[in-house]
């Protein structure tokens, strides 16, 4: 099965494009985003592995869906990771982790203090996990085991080499 984020993520459609940003929101997730049982046993019906929309507000009504902050705040946060340097490799960050940097931007919080990993208590050398945001840089957790690149090259390659292209064909 091909690795898909176990919860909801933001990330850019594009590299080339930090700003246009897409949401996956994996089946487990449905019914915290629906905005009635309706929609919820719709998605699960048309979109059993999860389901990917823009993140916009006309996104997110169409599929009737609500986040716990507005896109446009998501996207501030997002493109402020992106332009800190701060996003993981994969460029998908949990949309829970950016609602906290919203939370402590709100309370004055740099990027750099927000990311940065806890320090172990002077006293007790224990380093707490209450403030997970350190952990962004390690991406998403995944489920499944498959690389999409490693897919969408092996599909291509069959596509080459599907019996209609034969060497000397008729």
């Amino acid at each position: 099965m091909i690795k898909l984020p176990k919860k909801i993520v933001i990330y850019p459609q594009k590299r080339s494009r930090p700003d246009y940003l897409l949401c996956w929101i994996p089946p487990d997730f449905y019914k915290d985003v629906s905005i009635d049982q309706e929609v919820e046993k719709e998605m699960e019906s048309d979109y059993p592995n999860g389901i990917e929309i823009e993140l916009s507000e006309d996104g997110l009504q169409e599929f009737g869906i609500q986040l716990n902050a507005t896109p446009e705040k998501l996207r501030q946060a997002y493109l402020e990771l992106n332009s800190e340097d701060a996003l993981p490799e994969s460029g998908m960050v949990e949309s829970a982790m950016l609602e906290k940097i919203l939370e402590e931007r709100e309370a004055g919080r740099s990027i750099e203090e927000i990311t940065k990993p806890p320090q172990p208590d002077a006293l007790s050398f224990d380093i707490t996990e209450s403030d997970p945001l350190h952990l962004l840089k390690e991406g998403p957790e995944m489920i499944g085991d498959e690389e999409p690149q490693e897919l969408f090259q092996r599909l291509s390659v069959r596509q080459v080499r599907s019996p209609d292209d034969q060497v000397g064909g008729e």
